[in-house]
C-alpha cells in the first residue's frame, strides 16, 4: 500500500470543513429567507379551545414592522442605561422569579391532555398501578413519554403537587436565559453590549415565560440541551474531559424529556466533528460518537427498565413513522395542515397493537402522499407552506393556550388572568409584540449570516439546531409549541446584528484633513 500523503490528507480535511460550513450557511440562509417571506405575508393563531384549530391570516405586517422599530428602540435605550450584562441579568431574573410565582399562584395546579396523562401515570405507579402499561393504556401508546414520566416520579419523592413542576420550570427559564447569555459571551469574545442585548432579547421573548405552567418537558429539556452545548463549547476552548462527559450526559437528559431533542445530540456530535477537522484531534471523534449513541441507547433502555418494574412486556408505543405519515398527509387539514388528527392512535389500535401492521399502514399512507405530491405539485406546495406558517409564524407558540382553558372546563384562580386564557385582555397586545419579535429574530439572524458568512463566529451550534428543527418539523406532526427552542436559540446572533447596527449608527465620522 502507498503511504498516505500528509499534505493531501490535510487538504482533504480542509475541503471537507469548508464544504460543511457552506452547507450550514446555505441551508440557514434559505430557511431563514423562507421564514421571512412567509412572515411578511401571513401570521397564524391557535383557537383557545379544544379544537386547537389553526387560523392563518394573510396581511401586510405593518404593525409587526412598527413593533420591530419599537423593540429595537427599547433595546438601544437599555444598552445606553446599562453596560453590565451580569447586573442586568440579575435584575431580570429577580423580576421574572417574582412574576413567575404570582403567575403560578394565579393559574393553580391544573393540567390537561398529555401532561395530565403523564402526571396521572406517575401517581398510579406510586400506588403500584401499572394499567398505563397494559394494551390500550397511555404509556402503551406513548412510550416516548417514559423520560418525562421518570422525571415526575423523581419529583414525586418530594411531592406530587403540580406546582413543584411549575416552580422548577421557572428556574429552568432563568437557567436557559443565563446559558444563552453565557454562550453569547463565549462566541463573541466578551462583547458586553452583545451580552446585554442577549439578556434583553431572552427575557423579552414572552412565550418562554408562559411555558412555565406547561408540564411537558419542553422547558427543562431545552435547558439541558443548552447546558450540553455550552459545556462542549467550553471543552473545545479550555479542555477538561469532565466538561465533555457532562455535555453528553446533558444532551442525553434533554432527549429523555423530549425525543425531538435528540437533535441536540446530533448538534454536539457535528460540532465535535467540525472541531476535529479544525484541530485534528482524534478524541473529538469519540465525543461525536458518544453524543450520538448515548441518547439513543438511553431511550432504548428505558422501556426495559420499566419492564422489570411492571412485569409487563416492554412498551413499544406507536411507531415513529406514523407521526411522519400524519405530518405530511395533505389530506390532514383538520386542526391545521399536518397537525394531530389521531390517525397514529387509530392505526395502532386497529392493527391490534401489531407494530409491523401499523408500519405497513403508515407506509401505505406515505405512498398515497407521494402520489398526491407528484400529481398535484401546487397543492403540495400550498400544504407545506401553510404547515410552515402554522408552526413558525405563530407568535405565541401556543404558550398561553397551554394554560387553563375555560372551553375545556378549566379556570385560572386569578380573575385578572382569566381573559388572557380566552385570548382576550392583554393577549392581542402580547401577540403583536411577539409578531415584531419573530420578524426581528428571523431578519436579524439572516443579516448576521450575510455579515459573517465566512464562519468562525462560534454560532454554528445555533444554526445546526435551527436547520435540524426546520427539517424535522417539516415532516413531523405539526405543533407550534415545539418550535420555540429553534427560534430562541438564534438570539445571540441577532444580538450581534443589533450590536453592529448600534456601532454603525453611533460611530463618529472620520475627520478629513483640509489641505492648506
Amino acid at each position: 500500500m502507498c503511504p498516505i500523503n500528509k499534505e493531501n490528507h490535510e487538504k482533504l480535511i480542509s475541503k471537507m470543513k469548508k464544504a460543511a460550513e457552506i452547507v450550514v450557511l446555505s441551508l440557514s440562509l434559505v430557511f431563514l429567507f423562507v421564514l421571512i417571506a412567509l412572515k411578511l405575508m401571513a401570521s397564524a393563531s391557535v383557537a383557545y379551545d379544544k379544537s386547537e384549530r389553526v387560523s392563518i391570516q394573510g396581511e401586510f405586517p405593518l404593525v409587526a414592522i412598527l413593533m420591530v422599530a419599537l423593540i429595537v428602540g427599547v433595546l438601544f435605550a437599555i444598552t445606553k442605561l446599562c453596560k453590565n450584562a451580569k447586573a442586568l441579568y440579575l435584575v431580570f431574573c429577580g423580576i421574572t422569579l417574582l412574576a413567575g410565582i404570582l403567575y403560578i399562584w394565579g393559574v393553580g395546579g391544573q393540567l390537561r391532555e398529555d401532561p395530565l396523562h403523564v402526571y396521572e401515570t406517575a401517581l398510579q405507579l406510586s400506588n403500584k398501578d401499572f394499567q398505563a402499561f397494559a394494551p390500550g393504556g397511555y404509556i402503551f401508546h406513548k412510550a416516548h413519554q417514559l423520560g418525562l414520566l421518570t422525571y415526575e416520579r423523581l419529583l414525586g419523592l418530594i411531592t406530587f403537587d403540580v406546582r413543584l413542576i411549575f416552580l422548577l420550570n421557572l428556574l429552568f427559564v432563568n437557567g436557559i436565559n443565563y446559558l444563552t447569555y453565557r454562550l453569547a459571551d463565549l462566541c463573541f469574545g466578551q462583547k458586553e453590549r452583545v451580552n446585554v442585548l442577549t439578556v434583553c432579547l431572552s427575557y423579552l421573548f414572552l412565550p418562554q415565560f408562559f411555558f412555565v405552567v406547561f408540564a411537558y418537558g419542553l422547558v427543562p429539556g431545552f435547558f439541558f440541551l443548552l447546558l450540553g452545548i455550552y459545556l462542549v463549547q467550553k471543552y473545545f476552548k479550555n479542555g477538561g474531559a469532565l466538561r465533555a462527559v457532562l455535555s453528553i450526559v446533558s444532551v442525553t437528559v434533554a432527549a429523555g424529556f423530549k425525543s425531538n431533542y435528540l437533535i441536540g445530540g446530533i448538534v454536539v456530535a457535528l460540532l465535535a466533528l467540525l472541531h476535529a477537522m479544525k484541530q485534528k484531534q482524534g478524541r473529538m471523534l469519540f465525543v461525536a460518537l458518544t453524543a450520538l449513541a448515548l441518547p439513543v441507547c438511553t431511550l432504548k433502555v428505558l422501556p426495559l427498565v420499566y419492564q422489570l418494574e411492571t412485569g409487563l412486556p416492554a412498551v413499544e408505543g406507536e411507531p415513529m413513522i406514523t407521526y411522519v405519515a400524519m405530518g405530511v398527509n395533505p389530506m390532514n387539514d383538520g386542526a391545521g395542515p399536518g397537525w394531530y388528527d389521531g390517525s397514529n392512535y387509530n392505526w395502532y389500535k386497529n392493527a391490534g397493537y401489531d407494530h409491523a401492521k401499523t408500519v405497513e399502514r403508515a407506509e401505505e399512507c406515505l405512498c398515497n402522499c407521494m402520489t398526491v405530491y407528484k400529481n398535484e405539485p401546487v397543492k403540495t406546495l400550498k400544504f407545506f407552506g401553510r404547515k410552515t406558517i402554522s408552526q413558525w409564524c405563530e407568535p405565541m407558540f401556543q404558550s398561553v393556550w397551554s394554560g387553563p382553558l375555560e372551553a375545556m372546563g378549566q379556570q385560572a384562580n386569578s380573575p385578572i388572568l382569566r381573559p388572557l386564557f380566552r385570548g382576550e385582555g392583554p393577549e392581542p397586545y402580547l401577540r403583536e409584540w411577539m409578531n415584531g419579535m419573530l420578524l426581528l429574530l428571523y431578519v436579524g439572524a439572516f443579516a448576521f449570516l450575510i455579515r459573517c458568512r465566512k464562519g468562525e463566529h462560534g454560532m454554528e451550534y445555533a444554526f445546526l439546531f435551527f436547520i435540524g428543527g426546520f427539517l424535522f418539523h417539516l415532516v413531523w406532526e405539526a405543533k407550534s409549541q415545539y418550535i420555540y427552542p429553534y427560534v430562541f436559540i438564534l438570539i445571540p446572533s441577532v444580538a450581534s446584528t443589533l450590536d453592529f447596527m448600534y456601532h454603525e449608527i453611533t460611530k463618529k465620522p472620520r475627520k478629513t484633513k483640509v489641505k492648506s
